[in-house]
C-alpha cells in the first residue's frame, strides 16, 4: 500500500506541539565526542521524544534492539499522543489477532506502525518475536523504518531507477537498497564515510536522535484532529474535541486514506474521526478512522437537556415507547435528513438512529417521523423472514428496505400482492420509523424479441440476456412465467443459447417467453478467423457499409456444397483455411445460422 510521508510525520509535529514531560537537556555522558549528537539529543529530550535516564545520562552509544525500535519509532510518530488515540485503538483492534501471539511491551506499537504503513504484517516475527526482538536494529534496518515513514514506496513505485554508489552496497539485502538510497538521499541517515554505508552496523541511541531530529528540523507541519460533520464537494468540515467548526478545501492531490486504506474524498463520511495535515498552510492529507460503533440505537427523539457539563438526548423504544437518555459527545456527529445540523433541528416523534461509542452518542442522525423516497427501482425482493425490497437509487446505491406487514401496495393504480411486483419497476416508498408503510409500483408492459445470449437459472431469480439487434439487455423472469417452445409447453430448461425468443415483459420482468423455429434466407461474406471441422463451424470477421467490424457464427450443413472459385473444384470443411475470404448462403433457424452452400472467392 502506498504511503506518503505527511500522514505519518504529522505525528512527529504532534509530539513537539503537545511537549510531553522531558528531562533537562545537558546529559551527564553527552560529551565532546558526542557533539555531532548534542543538539538533536538536547531537542528531543527537552519535547519530550527522547528520555534520557533518571541518574541524569542518556547512553548515547547503547545499541538500539529491534523491540526498542518499534517502540522508538511508533512514539515518535505519535502512537502515545492524545491526539491519536483513536488511530491507535483502531490499529489495536485491528491486529489483535496477530499479535496477540507475540510477548513485547511494544505490541501496541507495532499496531501503529503496520497502521502508518511502517511495518508490514509479515514483518512482525523479525522485530517481536523472542529469539529476535532483542537482536540490535542494523543501520540498514533504520533506514528501511525511516524511508518508508518519509513515503519512499510512493515515491519508488513513480522512480523505479535508482543508483546507489556505496562500495558496500553489496551487503545491503536487495529489497532493502532502495529505502538506504531514499532515505540516504533525504540525508536522514548518512554513509559512514564517503562511499561506505555500513548496512550490518548497529544503531546507537544518538544515531537515532539524530535520524528523528533531522526529520523534525526539515518538516514544518501542523495539524488538526476532529471528527468530519460535513463533506461538500470539495469541502470538508470537522468538529475538533473541543467542539470548534472549521472547514477545510481540499485540492484534488491530497492523499487521503480511510482506516489506513488509500481513499477518496467521496469515501469519507460524517462521523468520521480525522487528522488533518497541514504544510506552510497548505492541506496535505487527511487520515481518516470510520468509527464502529460499540453499539447502534433507533428510536424517536424526546428531547434535549444542556448543562455546564454535558448534553444529553431522551430517545423513545418505537414499540415499547420507553424512554432512555444518551449523553452527547463534545465531538458528535449531527445530521438531519442527511446534512449536518445542531439538535435544533429535531423536533419530538422524529425518528433517529444513535451510534454509541464508549456509551455515548458519536453520531446522531435523524429524519422526519414519516419520509417519501420516489424514484428507486426495484432489484429484488426477499419474503423470508420479512418481506424486503432491494431498490437502486438515482446515485446508483443499493438500497434495503423492510416492509410492514400491514403496508399497502399498489402497482399501476391497482392494489396487488409483492408477488406481483416486477424487477425494473420504478418505485414510491413511505417509511415510518424507517419501515416501509407504503409502496406504488410503476411498471410498463412491452413486447421483446432477439436471440438468447446467457441464461441463469437459480432458485431465487432466473435471467434472460437478450440480443434484440440494437441493444443487449438483462431480464428478469418470473416465477410463474409461461414458456412456449413450436407451439408446445416447456420450462426454462427447454430454452437454448442462440434461441431466437419473442417475450412479454413487465418493466424488466419477463412474464411470457416463445420459442419458434423461424427460418430466415440469407448471406454472409467475411474472412476465416477459425475453423473447427469436428463440429462443422466457422468463425467469419465481417465488415458492414459502415465500417463496423463484427465477428459471424456459422455451421455447416453436412449436405453444403462448398466450392473453390479460383478453380471450380468441390471442397470440404477441411479444405477451409483461416485467412480466407468466403461466402456463405443459408438459413437463420432459431437463432443459428445454418449454410448450405459456401464459395472460397479468389483473394485480390
Amino acid at each position: 500500500m502506498k504511503k506518503r510521508c505527511i500522514s505519518l510525520l504529522v505525528a512527529l509535529v504532534m509530539i513537539a506541539a503537545t511537549s510531553m514531560t522531558a528531562f533537562a537537556a545537558g546529559f551527564s555522558d553527552v560529551d565532546a565526542s558526542f557533539s555531532w549528537a548534542k543538539e538533536a539529543i538536547d531537542t528531543l529530550s527537552e519535547e519530550g521524544v527522547i528520555n534520557g535516564y533518571p541518574d541524569g545520562t542518556f547512553a548515547p552509544s547503547k545499541n538500539i534492539t529491534k523491540e526498542e525500535a518499534v517502540a522508538l519509532f511508533a512514539k515518535s510518530l505519535g502512537a502515545n499522543d492524545r491526539e491519536n488515540a483513536e488511530i491507535l485503538n483502531f490499529a489495536k483492534d485491528t491486529y489483535s489477532q496477530l499479535l496477540e501471539n507475540y510477548t513485547s511491551y511494544a505490541k501496541d506499537n507495532a499496531a501503529f506502525l503496520i497502521h502508518k504503513g511502517i511495518l508490514t504484517t509479515g514483518e512482525i516475527s523479525s522485530f517481536l518475536a523472542t529469539a529476535n526482538k532483542g537482536q540490535e536494529l542494523k543501520r540498514y534496518q533504520a533506514a528501511v523504518l525511516i524511508a518508508k515513514a518519509l513515503g519512499a514506496d510512493y515515491w519508488l513505485s513513480d522512480n523505479p531507477d535508482y543508483e546507489l554508489n556505496f562500495k558496500d552496497k553489496n551487503d545491503i539485502p536487495s529489497d532493502a537498497m532502495p529505502y538506504v538510497y531514499y532515505a540516504a538521499d533525504k540525508g536522514i541517515i548518512t554513509g559512514m564515510t564517503e562511499d561506505t554505508f555500513g548496512p550490518l552496523g548497529n544503531v546507537t541511541r544518538a544515531q537515532v536522535a539524530v535520524m528523528i531530529y533531522r526529520i523534525l528540523d526539515s518538516m514544518d507541519f501542523e495539524y488538526i484532529s476532529g471528527t468530519v460533520t460535513k463533506i461538500d464537494i470539495n469541502t470538508i468540515s470537522i468538529k475538533n474535541s473541543d467542539g470548534d467548526a472549521r472547514s477545510y478545501k481540499v485540492p484534488a492531490d491530497v492523499y487521503i486514506t480511510v482506516n489506513g486504506e488509500e481513499a477518496k474524498l467521496d469515501d469519507l463520511k460524517e462521523g468520521m474521526s480525522i487528522v488533518i495535515t497541514g504544510s506552510n498552510g497548505l492541506l496535505y492529507s487527511i487520515d481518516a478512522i470510520k468509527i464502529i460503533p460499540d453499539e447502534t440505537i433507533y428510536g424517536a427523539y424526546k428531547g434535549k437537556q444542556t448543562d455546564s457539563k454535558s448534553t444529553t438526548v431522551k430517545i423513545a423504544d418505537i414499540e415499547s415507547g420507553d424512554v432512555t437518555t444518551y449523553t452527547l459527545s463534545a465531538d458528535a456527529a449531527i445530521k438531519y435528513e442527511g446534512k449536518s445540523a445542531t439538535l435544533s433541528s429535531f423536533k419530538s416523534g422524529d425518528y433517529v438512529t444513535l451510534e454509541l461509542k464508549k456509551g455515548k452518542i458519536a453520531v446522531l442522525s435523524g429524519e422526519p417521523k414519516t419520509v417519501t423516497i420516489e424514484g428507486l427501482i426495484l432489484e429484488g425482493i426477499e419474503f423470508s423472514p420479512d418481506v424486503t425490497l432491494k431498490l437502486r437509487n438515482n446515485d446508483d446505491e443499493l438500497l434495503t428496505y423492510v416492509v410492514k406487514s400491514n403496508a399497502k401496495l399498489k402497482r399501476n393504480s391497482t392494489t396487488v400482492d409483492f408477488s406481483e411486483l416486477a424487477i425494473g419497476d420504478e418505485v414510491d416508498l413511505e417509511l415510518e420509523y424507517g419501515v416501509v408503510s407504503s409502496v406504488r409500483a410503476f411498471g410498463i408492459d412491452k413486447n421483446v424479441s432477439g436471440t438468447i445470449e446467457e441464461i441463469t437459472i437459480s432458485k431465487k431469480t432466473s435471467y434472460i440476456t437478450v440480443n434484440t439487434g440494437k441493444d443487449v439487455a438483462q431480464y428478469a423472469i418470473a416465477r410463474d412465467v409461461e414458456v412456449t417452445v413450436d407451439g408446445e409447453a416447456a420450462t426454462l430448461y427447454d430454452l437454448r443459447l442462440g434461441d431466437y425468443v419473442e417475450f412479454s415483459a413487465s418493466s424488466s420482468t419477463i412474464t411470457k417467453i416463445t420459442v419458434s423455429s423461424a427460418i430466415t434466407n440469407t448471406e454472409v461474406t467475411g474472412v476465416v478467423k477459425l475453423v473447427n471441422t469436428t463440429y462443422g463451424m466457422i468463425v467469419l470477421e465481417t465488415t458492414n457499409a459502415a465500417g463496423d467490424v463484427s465477428e459471424a457464427q456459422i455451421f455447416v450443413k453436412s449436405t453444403a456444397k462448398i466450392l473453390d472459385a479460383s478453380d471450380g473444384r468441390v471442397k470440404s470443411v477441411k479444405d477451409i483455411k483461416t485467412g480466407q475470404k468466403i461466402m456463405a448462403a443459408g438459413a437463420i433457424n432459431t437463432g443459428i445460422f445454418e449454410a448450405s452452400s459456401i464459395m472460397i472467392l479468389v483473394q485480390q
